[in-house]
């Protein structure tokens, strides 16, 4: 959401637990979203001669967005108690899509993208002739995986982190609410722009759990 105040409006940063939990499940739910606008790329992009790689990109980016969703980071992760609302083949495509993120995309260990060096002595030309090359083989992965199951686990990770977000939001919101006025307008002011046209980037702030 942008931030568009009106006349008599202001905005101040929330630097409390739940509300950086409130934050974190926002991420999330973006991450999700992602992947299925990728997934929903690979399904539609077919037939032109760079759609191959444009799939094989789109493809490790969303399995990538949610491999981050589930590992550690400054951010809260997905709640694990979230994860037992799954089906039992809904959790067998989660462990499968982290195993593949794990072995074939983040770290290839299973053989599926590898560099091979040689050479070539090339004796039909006078002198003889010796060059050095490299070649790439690799493997789709996204053959490997259903897109359109992807697409719909992804959809119902994000929809269980909406549930929980407003779960979380109305904590929240309680909080402000008892808040005295001086207290809500000496917080920090939003900071509605990050930039990396180099400007330094600081940390970002956690509040400490109580």
């Amino acid at each position: 959401m942008s931030l568009d105040l009106k006349r008599g409006q202001f905005a101040r940063t929330l630097n409390t637990p739940e509300a950086q939990r409130l934050a974190d499940l926002t991420g999330l739910r973006r991450d999700l979203r992602l992947v299925q606008e990728s997934c929903f790329i690979i399904e539609n992009r077919k037939g032109s001669p760079s759609a191959a790689h444009i799939r094989r990109a789109c493809f490790d980016s969303a399995v990538m967005r949610y491999r981050r969703c589930f590992n550690g980071g400054i951010r809260d992760l997905f709640p694990k108690e979230l994860l037992s609302k799954l089906t039992s083949n809904q959790k067998a495509l989660h462990d499968r899509i982290l195993e593949l993120a794990n072995r074939s995309i983040a770290h290839c260990v299973d053989g599926s993208e590898d560099n091979i060096p040689y050479f070539v002595y090339d004796k039909s030309v006078e002198p003889a002739r010796i060059s050095v090359h490299v070649y790439t083989r690799t493997t789709s992965h996204h053959n490997k995986i259903k897109i359109q199951k992807f697409a719909a686990l992804a959809g119902k990770l994000e929809k269980l982190l909406a549930e929980e977000g407003v779960r979380v939001s109305k904590k929240v919101l309680k909080a402000i609410q008892k808040m005295p006025g001086e207290e809500a307008a000496a917080l920090p002011v939003v900071q509605p722009m990050i930039t990396d046209d180099g400007e330094e980037l600081k940390p970002k702030y956690r509040a400490k759990s109580s």
